[in-house]
């Protein structure tokens, strides 16, 4: 009996040593001063908890081929990353919990052109009557002009024509979007500027 409870507690620590190496990915992250680096990259709310970094800025954890040292590397410090198929930017958004503390952010690619439609993750504590937790909360943010507005029904509604301005046709089509139909004008946008 001893030696299962053993062996189902060194399972247990290998399973979490293994699941945080497991959460690395193939991937590059480019620099403001324009390098590449190749390596294992490890992005996500889980990440946060690991890095230690002085500024205010995100930070993801890289691993370089040849060493298993982690290095983190602040958002402060890149243009973007791409992880796997995906590509992220960096973007100096952010409303969370601790909004007066961050100044830049990882957001995932979805659409670039003049407008580039971003996929932004912030994790939100929640409370209740059993208590607290964090929980992802995933929403649309469009950059344009280097400014990152969030996509919200508000802004659908008063802002959108405002950002697809210069484009009158567009604007008088999508004057009020319903649904995903401000993703086509985006799309539909950016064609007409190529």
């Amino acid at each position: 009996m001893r030696r299962l409870i053993v062996l189902f507690f060194a399972l247990l620590v290998y399973g979490f040593t293994y699941g945080q190496y497991n959460s690395f990915e193939l991937g590059r992250y480019y620099t403001v001063d324009g390098d590449v680096r190749n390596g294992l990259i490890s992005y996500g709310h889980d990440s946060y908890e690991y890095a230690d970094i002085a500024s205010s800025d995100r930070a993801l954890l890289f691993m370089n081929d040849e060493s298993e040292v982690i290095e983190e590397v602040s958002a402060d410090l890149l243009t973007g990353f791409v992880m796997g198929q995906d590509s992220f930017a960096v973007v100096n958004y952010y409303r969370g919990v601790e909004s007066n503390t961050v100044n830049k952010d990882f957001a995932k690619v979805i659409m670039e052109g003049k407008i580039t439609l971003l996929e932004y993750s912030e994790r939100q504590l929640m409370r209740n009557s059993y208590g607290e937790s964090f929980s992802t909360v995933n929403y649309y943010l469009l950059e344009k002009d280097g400014k990152c507005i969030p996509v919200t029904r508000r802004f659908l509604k008063e802002g959108f024509c405002e950002i697809i301005g210069d484009e009158f046709s567009l604007k008088q089509k999508f004057s009020n979007p319903k649904s995903n139909d401000w993703k086509v004008a985006i799309a539909m946008y950016n064609r007409e500027g190529e």
